[in-house]
C-alpha cells in the first residue's frame, strides 16, 4: 500500500459518506410535496389525539396503550407525537423525518459493512487494499439505499417506526462492534455493549421488527469476531455468555410482552378480502418457507410493487410456488451448512436471514401481508455480502469495470424508485396499483371497491361509480361498494336513492356508524330532519366518543331552534329526548 493509496481512501470515505446522505435524500426528495394517504395514516396520526403533542397526558397513553396497534411501542408513538409538539400537524414535516432518517441510516448502513470489514478480514489485509475497504462498502450501502423497496418506509409517513427502529438497531449493532474493538485492544468495552444493549432496547420499543436480532449479537461473536467456536457454538466462553445476556433478556421481555398484545389484546380487525384457509399445520409451514424465500429473490428483482400483496391471504400449500420455497430454502441451507468453513460469512448471514424473518412468519406481523417496509433490515445482508466480495475480488485492472457495472445498477435502481415514487404520490395512484397488482384474483374486487371510494373522496365520481358498478358485479356483497354509491347519490342529491342504498349497506352491516351517520345526513338534507336527529341521537348513545357524530347532533339540533340542547351535546351530555320543535 503507498501513502497515496491510504490517502485517496480517506478522501473516498468522506465523499462516501456525504454522498450516502446527499444521493438518496435527492431521490426521494419528491414526497416533502406530498400529503398524507389513506392507508393508516388517519389512525396513527392526524387522527389519532394521544399523538398531538408530548403532554403528560399523551405520555403516559403511549407508555400504557397496547390496543391501538396490539404492540406495546412507547417510543414508535413518541417518534410521531415529535412532529406534532415541535411543528404542528404537518405532512411535510413527517416526510421530511422520514427522508432524514433514510439519509442518516444509509450512513449507518455504510459504517457497519465497514466495520464488519475491518473484523472479518482484518486490520493488516484491509491496510493493504484501503480503497476496495471504502468502495465495497460505499456501493452495498448506496444500493440499499436505493432499492425500490425503500420507497415504501420512506414515502409512507405511517413507516417512521420501522425508519426509526433501524436507526437504533443498526447503532445497537455499531457499538457492539465498537465495544468489541475495545476489548480487542485490552480495554473495557462494558459501556459500548450498554450502549448497544439500550440502542437494542430503544429499537424495540420503537417497533419490534427486529425482536429475533437478538442473535444476530451471537452470530456476530462466531463470525467476524471469533470469540465463539465456529463449528461448535455452544461452547461459547463463559464471558461471551455474559456480553449476550442482557440482549437476551430485553428480546424474551419484549417477546414476552407482543406475545401478550398478540393473543390477550384487542381483537384484530380483519381488513376486507376473500375468506382466508390459513388455519392448517400445512398453511404454517409452507408459509414460512415462502416468506423465507420472498425475501432472497424480491430485492433483486423489485418489480410490481404494491401496498398489498395477496399471495398470503388465500392459498394451496402444496401448490408449485410454495413447494418451491421449501425445497429451495431447504437445499440453501443444506448447501451453505456443508460449505460454511469455505464461506463463513455466507454461512452467517443465511442465518442471520433466517432468524431476522422469524417475526414475519406470523409471530408478530400480519401473518398473510408480505410487505416492501419489513425488507428495510433484513434488506442489507445480500448487499453486505456484496460488500465483502468487491473487496475480495478488487484489483487495478478491475476499477473500470466495477465503477461502471456499480453505476449501471446504482442507475437502474434509481430509476425503479422514481418509478415507484409515483405510485405512492396520492392515495388514487397508490389504490390503482393494488388493483393493478392485485389482478384477476378474488382480491380485486374488494382493491376495487377501496378505489371506487378513493376516486369518490378525490372527486372523480364517474369513475368511483364504474369502479364500484364493475366490484359489485364479480362480488355482490361489498358494503363499502355500496357506501360509496350511496356517497356519490347524495352528492348528485338524488335523496331516495342514498337513502335506499345506505339501508341496503346497514343490511349487510346493521352497526356500521359511517352508513349510519352518511344516512342521517342525507335523510336531513331531504327535510327529514326530526328522523335524523332521531337516527343521530342513537349513533352518540350507541358511540359517544363519534366526534363527527355528536358534531352533527348539535348542528340538526340548531337547525331546529334548539340551541340550548346543541351545546349540551357538544359538552357531551344528550338533551333530554322530546317532540321536535315545529
Amino acid at each position: 500500500m503507498t501513502k497515496a493509496n491510504s490517502e485517496t481512501a480517506r478522501k473516498l470515505h468522506w465523499l462516501a459518506l456525504l454522498l450516502l446522505f446527499v444521493v438518496p435524500a435527492a431521490i426521494f426528495s419528491r414526497t416533502l410535496a406530498w400529503d398524507f394517504i389513506s392507508i393508516d395514516d388517519a389512525r396513527n396520526i392526524y387522527e389519532n389525539p394521544d399523538v398531538s403533542s408530548l403532554s403528560l397526558t399523551n405520555l403516559k397513553t403511549m407508555f400504557t396503550d397496547v390496543d391501538r396497534a396490539r404492540r406495546y411501542l412507547p417510543l414508535g408513538w413518541m417518534s410521531y407525537a415529535v412532529d406534532q409538539h415541535f411543528f404542528g400537524l404537518s405532512a411535510f414535516t413527517y416526510h421530511l423525518g422520514n427522508l432524514l432518517l433514510h439519509s442518516f441510516n444509509s450512513v449507518l448502513v455504510y459504517l457497519l459493512f465497514r466495520r464488519l470489514l475491518h473484523f472479518a478480514v482484518g486490520s493488516p489485509a484491509l491496510v493493504a487494499k484501503p480503497i476496495a475497504g471504502v468502495t465495497g462498502p460505499a456501493l452495498a450501502a448506496l444500493l440499499w439505499s436505493l432499492n425500490p423497496l425503500r420507497v415504501e418506509p420512506v414515502s409512507w409517513c405511517s413507516s417512521r417506526i420501522y425508519l426509526v427502529a433501524a436507526a437504533f438497531f443498526f447503532g445497537s449493532l455499531l457499538t457492539y462492534l465498537r465495544a468489541a474493538h475495545e476489548e480487542f485492544t485490552g480495554r473495557s468495552g462494558a459501556r459500548w455493549r450498554w450502549l448497544a444493549a439500550s440502542a437494542f432496547l430503544a429499537s424495540l420499543l420503537t417497533y419490534p421488527i427486529a425482536v429475533f436480532g437478538v442473535f444476530a449479537f451471537a452470530l456476530l461473536e462466531i463470525f467476524p469476531l471469533r470469540r465463539v467456536p465456529f463449528n461448535t457454538p455452544w461452547r461459547a466462553p463463559v464471558e461471551v455468555r455474559h456480553r449476550l445476556l442482557p440482549f437476551a433478556i430485553i428480546a424474551a421481555m419484549l417477546l414476552g410482552g407482543v406475545l401478550w398484545c398478540n393473543y390477550a389484546g384487542a381483537p384484530i380487525v380483519e381488513r376486507p378480502g376473500p375468506p382466508r384457509n390459513h388455519g392448517t399445520l400445512a398453511h404454517q409451514i409452507t408459509q414460512a418457507f415462502f416468506v423465507w424465500g420472498y425475501y432472497i429473490w424480491k430485492p433483486w428483482f423489485p418489480f410490481n410493487l404494491s401496498p398489498e400483496y395477496t399471495t398470503l391471504r388465500s392459498f394451496d400449500p402444496f401448490s408449485l410456488p410454495f413447494l418451491a420455497s421449501v425445497l429451495g430454502v431447504v437445499a440453501l441451507t443444506v448447501w451453505l451448512f456443508r460449505r460454511r468453513a469455505q464461506w463463513p460469512a455466507v454461512w452467517i448471514a443465511w442465518l442471520a436471514h433466517l432468524s431476522l424473518l422469524v417475526p414475519l412468519l406470523g409471530l408478530t406481523e400480519s401473518r398473510y401481508h408480505p410487505a416492501d417496509r419489513y425488507d428495510y433490515i433484513v434488506g442489507i445482508l445480500p448487499v453486505l455480502l456484496l460488500s465483502g466480495a468487491i473487496w475480495k475480488y478488487w484489483k487495478p485492472s478491475l476499477v473500470r469495470p466495477v465503477f461502471f457495472g456499480a453505476a449501471a445498477l446504482l442507475l437502474a435502481s434509481a430509476v425503479a424508485s422514481v418509478q415507484q415514487l409515483n405510485v405512492w404520490r396520492n392515495p388514487v395512484t397508490l389504490r390503482e396499483q393494488i388493483s393493478k397488482v392485485a389482478g384477476q384474483t378474488p382480491f380485486r374486487p374488494y382493491a376495487d371497491e377501496w378505489l371506487g371510494a378513493t376516486y369518490r373522496d378525490a372527486g372523480s365520481n364517474a369513475l368511483a361509480v364504474a369502479t364500484c358498478r364493475a366490484a359489485l358485479q364479480k362480488n355482490p356483497n361489498l358494503p363499502l361498494a355500496l357506501l360509496t354509491l350511496g356517497d356519490v347519490a347524495q352528492d348528485e342529491r338524488n335523496f331516495d336513492e342514498a337513502i335506499r342504498i345506505y339501508d341496503e349497506v346497514l343490511s349487510m352491516k346493521p352497526n356500521w356508524l359511517e352508513a349510519r351517520m352518511n344516512r342521517a345526513v342525507t335523510l336531513g338534507k331531504h327535510g327529514k330532519l326530526p328522523e335524523a336527529i332521531l337516527v343521530l341521537r342513537a349513533i352518540v348513545e350507541t358511540a359517544p366518543q363519534h366526534q363527527n357524530a355528536r358534531r352533527n347532533f348539535a348542528f340538526a339540533l340548531e337547525l331546529q331552534g334548539r340551541t340550548n340542547d346543541a351545546r349540551l351535546v357538544m359538552i357531551g351530555q344528550l338533551p333530554p329526548l322530546r317532540e321536535s320543535a315545529p
